[in-house]
């Protein structure tokens, strides 16, 4: 189910983005859940060419961390960008499939949704092949305008003007973009991401897989009791 959308180095830039473009035909911007009670959240951490990729699952709304899954890889493709999905995503899905693709309502990814040059960043893809609804917060903007419109930043096609997502301002200012991955409006990724905001400036899912990244890899352990790869 998953392999054909396993590409490594040897596979050029302009297959891949094709991929992208026949992967983001499938994406749904709309509700496509129930009730949220479990969520997944991802992020990687890098030494060198290997990858420390983490899933947390989380319970909601409390937020409190449930189970944990490391997975510790060789880096296949090189950084590139608008095509982060084919270095980091195989690992994330390795992770979330660990973490048991039925203990989680919806995926938080690090990383773009749809605001990305062929609509389809990493929470997207993610997202359409595990046929799960995703979110994309980012720490930067990859693509797209900033416009005000009713008090909210969004963030614009520049060429098409449609709204691919919105800029949330959080602690102290500082700013997140939230993007909506598959199976979700903007508006409620942008919604549910808030909510999350407690004593971070990251969502606290993200917040809290981020550090578990850095300190697996900083202290080469499997921060989350189990085998963790490599």
């Amino acid at each position: 189910m998953f392999k054909s959308h396993r590409l490594n180095a040897r596979v050029d830039v302009n297959k891949a983005k094709r991929l992208q473009l026949m992967l983001a035909k499938k994406v749904i911007l709309e509700d496509k859940y129930n009730v949220i009670r479990k969520i997944a959240c991802v992020d990687a951490s890098y030494k060198g060419d290997t990858v420390y990729a983490v899933a947390g699952l989380f319970s909601y709304p409390s937020l409190k961390l449930e189970k944990c899954v490391l997975v510790v890889d060789k880096v296949t493709f090189p950084y590139i960008p608008g095509l982060l999905a084919f270095r980091e995503a195989p690992h994330y899905i390795k992770a979330l499939i660990k973490l048991g693709l039925n203990n989680f309502d919806i995926v938080i990814v690090d990383g773009h949704g749809i605001a990305h040059p062929r609509r389809l960043g990493i929470a997207s893809h993610i997202g359409v092949v595990l046929r799960k609804p995703s979110i994309g917060v980012a720490k930067r903007k990859l693509y797209g305008k900033i416009i005000p419109i009713n008090d909210k930043e969004y963030i614009v096609d520049p060429s098409t003007g449609e709204k691919l997502g919105l800029v949330l301002a959080t602690i102290r200012g500082r700013k997140i973009f939230v993007s909506p991955g598959n199976m979700i409006s903007i508006e409620s990724a942008y919604m549910l991401i808030k909510r999350m905001i407690k004593k971070h400036y990251l969502p606290e899912p993200l917040y809290v897989v981020d550090k578990m990244t850095k300190q697996a890899r900083n202290n080469r352990e499997d921060i989350c009791g189990g085998p963790a790869g490599i």
